[in-house]
Protein backbone atom coordinates (compact mmCIF):
# COMPACT_ATOMS: atom_id res chain seq x y z
CA UNK A 1 0.00 0.00 0.00
CA UNK A 2 1.73 3.42 -0.86
CA UNK A 3 2.05 6.26 1.08
CA UNK A 4 0.80 9.74 -0.10
CA UNK A 5 1.95 12.93 1.40
CA UNK A 6 -0.44 16.12 1.13
CA UNK A 7 1.76 19.51 0.86
CA UNK A 8 0.65 22.40 1.04
CA UNK A 9 2.89 24.23 -2.27
CA UNK A 10 1.41 27.87 -1.57
CA UNK A 11 2.10 27.55 2.70
CA UNK A 12 5.16 26.69 2.13
CA UNK A 13 6.09 29.35 -0.43
CA UNK A 14 4.57 31.78 2.24
CA UNK A 15 6.82 30.77 4.90
CA UNK A 16 9.90 30.84 2.73
CA UNK A 17 9.27 34.40 1.46
CA UNK A 18 8.11 35.12 5.23
CA UNK A 19 11.29 34.05 6.20
CA UNK A 20 13.30 36.20 3.62
CA UNK A 21 11.09 39.43 4.46
CA UNK A 22 12.12 39.07 8.29
CA UNK A 23 15.71 38.71 7.31
CA UNK A 24 15.41 41.84 5.02
CA UNK A 25 13.47 43.46 7.87
CA UNK A 26 16.51 42.69 10.64
CA UNK A 27 19.24 44.06 8.51
CA UNK A 28 16.89 47.03 8.02
CA UNK A 29 16.52 47.22 11.27
CA UNK A 30 20.19 46.80 12.20
CA UNK A 31 21.36 49.71 9.78
CA UNK A 32 18.83 52.06 10.99
CA UNK A 33 19.43 51.71 14.85
CA UNK A 34 23.35 51.30 14.27
CA UNK A 35 23.56 54.28 11.86
CA UNK A 36 26.14 52.72 9.70
CA UNK A 37 25.99 51.14 5.83
CA UNK A 38 27.96 48.50 6.47
CA UNK A 39 27.62 46.44 9.88
CA UNK A 40 29.36 42.77 8.76
CA UNK A 41 30.84 41.51 6.38
CA UNK A 42 28.06 40.04 4.34
CA UNK A 43 26.85 44.04 3.56
CA UNK A 44 30.41 44.69 2.11
CA UNK A 45 33.48 43.03 2.55
CA UNK A 46 35.50 45.50 0.61
CA UNK A 47 34.26 48.43 2.63
CA UNK A 48 34.33 46.65 5.98
CA UNK A 49 38.25 45.63 5.51
CA UNK A 50 38.75 49.86 4.07
CA UNK A 51 37.35 51.08 7.09
CA UNK A 52 38.68 48.50 9.54
CA UNK A 53 42.02 49.59 7.65
CA UNK A 54 41.05 53.37 8.58
CA UNK A 55 40.02 52.72 11.80
CA UNK A 56 43.19 51.32 13.02
CA UNK A 57 44.82 54.14 11.69
CA UNK A 58 42.45 56.38 13.41
CA UNK A 59 43.25 54.82 16.65
CA UNK A 60 46.95 54.73 16.33
CA UNK A 61 47.23 58.79 15.04
CA UNK A 62 45.04 59.22 18.53
CA UNK A 63 48.11 57.03 20.44
CA UNK A 64 50.49 59.07 18.86
CA UNK A 65 49.21 62.32 19.97
CA UNK A 66 48.65 61.03 23.66
CA UNK A 67 52.62 60.03 23.11
CA UNK A 68 53.21 63.31 21.99
CA UNK A 69 51.24 64.97 25.04
CA UNK A 70 53.10 63.16 27.44
CA UNK A 71 56.39 64.49 25.75
CA UNK A 72 55.11 67.87 26.02
CA UNK A 73 54.29 67.26 29.55
CA UNK A 74 57.25 66.40 30.19
CA UNK A 75 58.98 68.88 28.70
CA UNK A 76 56.72 71.58 31.03
CA UNK A 77 58.14 69.86 34.25
CA UNK A 78 61.94 70.03 33.13
CA UNK A 79 61.10 73.74 32.09
CA UNK A 80 60.35 74.10 35.54
CA UNK A 81 62.53 72.91 37.20
CA UNK A 82 65.30 74.87 35.38
CA UNK A 83 63.29 77.72 35.89
CA UNK A 84 63.53 76.48 39.95
CA UNK A 85 67.13 76.51 39.33
CA UNK A 86 67.77 79.63 37.60
CA UNK A 87 65.69 81.16 40.28
CA UNK A 88 68.08 79.71 43.05
CA UNK A 89 71.09 80.80 41.18
CA UNK A 90 69.93 84.41 41.14
CA UNK A 91 69.19 84.58 45.11
CA UNK A 92 72.60 83.20 45.21
CA UNK A 93 74.33 85.85 43.20
CA UNK A 94 72.32 88.59 45.53
CA UNK A 95 73.61 87.07 48.39
CA UNK A 96 77.11 87.06 47.31
CA UNK A 97 76.58 90.11 46.12
CA UNK A 98 74.94 91.75 49.75
CA UNK A 99 77.70 89.94 51.52
CA UNK A 100 80.91 91.49 49.56
CA UNK A 101 79.70 95.02 49.41
CA UNK A 102 80.43 97.12 52.66
CA UNK A 103 78.38 99.67 54.59
CA UNK A 104 78.16 103.08 54.25
CA UNK A 105 78.45 105.66 57.03
CA UNK A 106 77.57 108.69 56.55
CA UNK A 107 78.55 111.43 60.03
CA UNK A 108 76.46 115.01 59.48
CA UNK A 109 78.26 117.93 61.72
CA UNK A 110 75.76 120.56 63.47
CA UNK A 111 78.85 123.26 63.27
CA UNK A 112 78.46 125.36 60.78
CA UNK A 113 74.45 125.23 61.52
CA UNK A 114 73.30 129.24 62.84
CA UNK A 115 69.92 129.71 64.90
CA UNK A 116 68.64 132.79 65.62
CA UNK A 117 67.17 133.58 69.63
CA UNK A 118 63.23 133.38 68.36
CA UNK A 119 60.17 130.80 67.96
CA UNK A 120 60.73 127.94 65.11
CA UNK A 121 57.66 127.34 63.24
CA UNK A 122 57.18 124.09 61.16
CA UNK A 123 54.34 124.78 58.01
CA UNK A 124 53.62 122.47 55.30
CA UNK A 125 54.71 124.07 51.81
CA UNK A 126 53.69 121.48 49.65
CA UNK A 127 51.75 117.90 49.52
CA UNK A 128 53.18 115.37 47.04
CA UNK A 129 50.97 112.47 48.35
CA UNK A 130 47.19 111.48 48.62
CA UNK A 131 45.23 110.23 51.20
CA UNK A 132 44.52 107.05 52.04
CA UNK A 133 42.16 105.07 50.49
CA UNK A 134 40.72 101.78 49.23
CA UNK A 135 40.10 99.55 46.10
CA UNK A 136 36.47 100.58 45.10
CA UNK A 137 35.81 99.70 41.62
CA UNK A 138 38.01 98.58 38.24
CA UNK A 139 37.77 98.66 34.66
CA UNK A 140 39.21 96.70 31.84
CA UNK A 141 40.41 97.75 28.75
CA UNK A 142 40.26 96.62 25.18
CA UNK A 143 43.80 96.06 25.31
CA UNK A 144 43.72 93.73 28.24
CA UNK A 145 44.87 96.67 30.92
CA UNK A 146 43.14 96.62 34.20
CA UNK A 147 43.12 100.17 36.06
CA UNK A 148 42.11 100.07 40.02
CA UNK A 149 39.78 103.17 40.66
CA UNK A 150 40.44 104.08 44.49
CA UNK A 151 38.06 105.81 47.25
CA UNK A 152 40.84 108.95 47.26
CA UNK A 153 40.47 109.24 43.57
CA UNK A 154 43.09 108.13 42.01
CA UNK A 155 43.37 105.50 39.16
CA UNK A 156 46.23 102.86 39.00
CA UNK A 157 47.34 99.80 36.60
CA UNK A 158 46.89 96.85 38.61
CA UNK A 159 48.00 94.39 35.98
CA UNK A 160 47.23 92.67 32.31
CA UNK A 161 45.19 90.07 30.99
CA UNK A 162 47.06 88.02 27.91
CA UNK A 163 45.70 86.10 24.88
CA UNK A 164 46.81 83.32 23.29
CA UNK A 165 46.70 82.07 19.72
CA UNK A 166 47.23 78.89 17.96
CA UNK A 167 49.10 78.32 14.71
CA UNK A 168 46.26 75.51 13.98
CA UNK A 169 43.10 76.49 15.78
CA UNK A 170 41.50 74.09 14.48
CA UNK A 171 43.52 71.55 16.15
CA UNK A 172 42.89 72.17 19.81
CA UNK A 173 41.14 69.05 21.54
CA UNK A 174 37.57 70.04 23.33
CA UNK A 175 37.51 69.10 26.93
CA UNK A 176 33.75 70.02 27.68
CA UNK A 177 32.28 73.11 29.08
CA UNK A 178 33.36 75.50 26.05
CA UNK A 179 36.79 74.77 26.95
CA UNK A 180 39.89 73.49 24.93
CA UNK A 181 43.93 72.38 25.63
CA UNK A 182 46.18 72.39 23.26
CA UNK A 183 47.43 69.05 21.26
CA UNK A 184 50.32 68.69 19.09
CA UNK A 185 47.98 69.32 16.07
CA UNK A 186 47.42 72.92 17.38
CA UNK A 187 50.98 73.79 18.84
CA UNK A 188 51.88 75.47 21.86
CA UNK A 189 50.21 78.69 22.69
CA UNK A 190 51.68 81.79 22.22
CA UNK A 191 50.48 84.68 24.55
CA UNK A 192 50.67 88.05 23.96
CA UNK A 193 49.06 91.38 24.37
CA UNK A 194 45.41 91.44 22.99
CA UNK A 195 44.95 93.42 19.75
CA UNK A 196 48.19 92.47 18.27
CA UNK A 197 49.52 89.63 16.28
CA UNK A 198 46.12 88.64 14.99
CA UNK A 199 44.72 88.45 18.51
CA UNK A 200 41.53 90.23 19.20
CA UNK A 201 40.78 92.26 21.55
CA UNK A 202 38.57 92.63 25.09
CA UNK A 203 34.98 93.86 25.54
CA UNK A 204 33.73 94.81 29.04
CA UNK A 205 29.98 95.25 30.33
CA UNK A 206 29.22 93.27 26.72
CA UNK A 207 27.46 89.56 26.68
CA UNK A 208 28.10 87.08 24.04
CA UNK A 209 25.54 86.31 22.16
CA UNK A 210 25.02 82.55 20.80
CA UNK A 211 27.93 80.90 18.31
CA UNK A 212 25.10 78.32 17.51
CA UNK A 213 24.54 77.41 13.37
CA UNK A 214 20.67 77.85 13.79
CA UNK A 215 20.32 76.57 10.08
CA UNK A 216 22.77 73.39 10.67
CA UNK A 217 20.62 72.29 13.74
CA UNK A 218 17.29 72.05 12.06
CA UNK A 219 19.00 71.04 9.26
CA UNK A 220 20.12 67.94 11.87
CA UNK A 221 16.39 68.11 13.62
CA UNK A 222 14.74 67.37 10.18
CA UNK A 223 16.94 64.57 9.46
CA UNK A 224 16.22 62.94 12.56
CA UNK A 225 12.81 63.38 12.27
CA UNK A 226 12.54 61.51 8.73
CA UNK A 227 14.92 59.24 9.61
CA UNK A 228 12.58 58.51 12.93
CA UNK A 229 9.38 58.43 10.12
CA UNK A 230 11.11 56.12 8.18
CA UNK A 231 11.88 53.96 10.37
CA UNK A 232 8.31 53.99 11.99
CA UNK A 233 6.35 53.43 8.66
CA UNK A 234 9.16 50.14 8.07
CA UNK A 235 8.24 48.79 11.47
CA UNK A 236 4.61 49.39 10.53
CA UNK A 237 4.78 48.01 6.59
CA UNK A 238 6.29 44.50 8.19
CA UNK A 239 3.85 44.64 10.84
CA UNK A 240 0.92 44.64 8.23
CA UNK A 241 2.92 42.13 6.20
CA UNK A 242 3.01 39.56 8.93
CA UNK A 243 -0.28 40.00 9.36
CA UNK A 244 -0.79 39.14 5.91
CA UNK A 245 1.34 35.97 5.90
CA UNK A 246 -0.25 34.96 9.10
CA UNK A 247 -3.91 35.04 7.39
CA UNK A 248 -2.51 33.63 4.42
CA UNK A 249 -1.27 30.66 6.10
CA UNK A 250 -4.42 30.41 7.74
Amino acid sequence: MGLIINTNIMALNAQRNLSITNTKLGRALEKLSSGLRINRAADDAAGLAISEKMRTQIRGMRQASRNGQDAISMVRIAEGALNEVHGILQRMRELAVQAGTDSITTNIGMLGVTQFAAQGTVGTTANNGSSAGSLSSFSVGPAGDITGIFSNGVNRSLGQIALAVFTNAAGLSRIGSNAFEPTSNSGVAIVGVPGNGGRGTLGTGVLEGSNTDLAREFTNVILAQRGFQASSRVISTSDEMLQDLVSLIR
